[in-house]
């Protein structure tokens, strides 16, 4: 059996320290991951908007209209649309978003 000076755990200054580190961690996590939910739940939206409306028939206005309702259902109120995003119909059946 070891003796009890070989047994010795983590010192007050090594708690410390993984402490602070494990902190740090924990308060990034808890700042990123509401950022990248928002971003995921943007992307699926202006995904599923696409999806829904057909190219034919497509205008802006209707588009950014129908995608400002789903934002405010899905408690996304930081955005303008109007002032970030730009749409265009290049083709017949080709749209073109530009986020600004």
């Amino acid at each position: 059996m070891l003796s009890r000076h070989q047994q010795q755990g983590l010192s007050p200054l090594g708690f410390l320290f993984v402490a602070c580190v494990f902190a740090a961690a924990l308060y990034s996590a808890l700042n990123i991951v509401p950022h990248y939910m928002t971003f995921q739940t943007i992307k699926s939206l202006v995904n599923d908007t696409l999806v829904e409306q057909k190219v034919d028939d497509f205008s802006e206005a209707d588009y950014i209209k129908s995608l400002q309702k789903k934002f405010t259902i899905n408690g996304v109120r930081d955005l303008k649309l109007r002032d970030i995003l730009s749409v265009m119909k290049m083709m017949v059946s080709w749209l073109r978003l530009t986020i600004k």
